[in-house]
């Protein structure tokens, strides 16, 4: 299926995440999601960028992106329904105590009434006199700029849901933690600091260092009709896990977790950092990676196949050959990671 026909099947999301670009959606064309799925999302994608209102900390009283603020450094989020939040406030404390040098932690609350926290949530959270640890709160649980950024349905409600960010992307997470669940939460965060990097090098991170799989270096140039390097040309990359799937499959999630927004250099040039894609587990495609280059307002897209991947056949090289968007690139095996190359021309 060809990637235009496969995005005009698709009801693309109007949502523009702050400080950040737009994913490019697909669907997983091989094992459906269990029933019924999983919400919020899944480790290693990304944490999207969403401007809850601070009850407390250095921007109390207006609304601020974390994600903004903190940037790539590790960051805990507590995400809670008012109703159960002496729980999280419990890990908050515990966030207090351990987390002053290891990352930054927050409180997301969400109301019990669409709007905001009570005032006595909000008095018990001031009283709680949190100096590392600030508060925020959003609408609701499915507010489509904030809380729904994250997935985060109806159909299912956890007390409290906890994140491990570092460098934007979603390093874990846990359902309904208790107190016993913090030295597990505190490893997590103590070992993403080891991956926390400059933006310049995770910008161009398809899958994250800690993502499972041979790494894989592709170097992506976008050049004119002209053949003259297109300086700050926009890329979007996507692909499927070394598992071949675009989200844990018990994951109802559209948009693939490994998946990025970069810009060409001034040789037109981007060297994505990634693992190797798997085959999709039920059907007899090749291993690729997906590219979307946006060109006066209308996207172009690419395909690389991989040559010596066992899943191109006669058939599937006769059909490349009459299909402007999917070429078969050789592949660089000889040291790790492993390397391929490509120039597009635009059209």
């Amino acid at each position: 299926m060809s990637l235009a026909t496969l995005a005009s099947a698709l009801v693309l999301s109007a949502t523009v995440w702050a400080c950040s670009g737009n994913p490019a959606p697909i669907v997983q064309t091989s094992a459906p999601p269990a029933t019924p799925p999983v919400n919020g999302l899944p480790p290693a994608a990304n944490a999207p960028s969403f401007m809850p209102t601070h009850i407390t900390g250095p921007h109390v009283g207006r609304a601020a992106c974390p994600l903004c603020v903190y940037g790539n450094k590790p960051q805990l989020q507590i995400w809670v329904q008012e109703a159960n939040f002496a729980q999280a406030l419990e890990l908050a404390k515990l966030a207090e105590r351990d987390l002053v040098s290891a990352g930054q932690p927050y409180l997301v609350v969400v109301p019990s009434k669409s709007g905001k926290p009570s005032d006595a949530t909000i008095t018990t959270i001031k009283q709680a006199n949190l100096k590392h640890v600030f508060a925020t709160h959003v609408p609701n649980w499915t507010d489509a700029e904030t809380s729904g950024l994250y997935n985060h349905t109806d159909a299912y409600k956890p007390k409290v849901r906890v994140y491990s960010v570092v460098n934007r992307r979603l390093f874990a997470r846990w359902d309904e933690p208790g107190t016993d669940k913090w030295p597990d939460i505190l490893k997590k965060v103590t070992e993403s600091r080891r991956f926390q990097a400059e933006s310049g090098v995770t910008d161009r991170q398809i899958a994250p260092k800690w993502e499972p799989g041979q790494r894989f270096t592709v170097v992506f140039e976008v050049f004119d009709k002209q053949g003259k390097p297109m300086r700050n040309a926009k890329v979007t990359a996507w692909q499927t896990d070394e598992t071949g799937l675009y989200n844990p499959r018990e994951f109802g999630h559209i948009i693939p977790r490994l998946q990025v927004n970069a810009w060409t250099d001034s040789n037109g040039r981007i060297e994505f950092d990634t693992v190797y894609p798997g085959p999709y587990p039920a059907e007899p495609e090749p291993s690729h990676i997906h590219f979307a280059i946006p060109v006066d307002g209308k996207n172009q897209w690419r395909t690389l196949w991989f040559e010596g991947d066992p899943l191109l056949t006669k058939e599937k090289r006769d059909w490349e050959r009459g299909n402007e968007e999917t070429v078969i690139v050789p592949i660089d095996k000889s040291k790790s990671p492993w390397r391929v190359s490509h120039r597009y021309i635009v059209q």
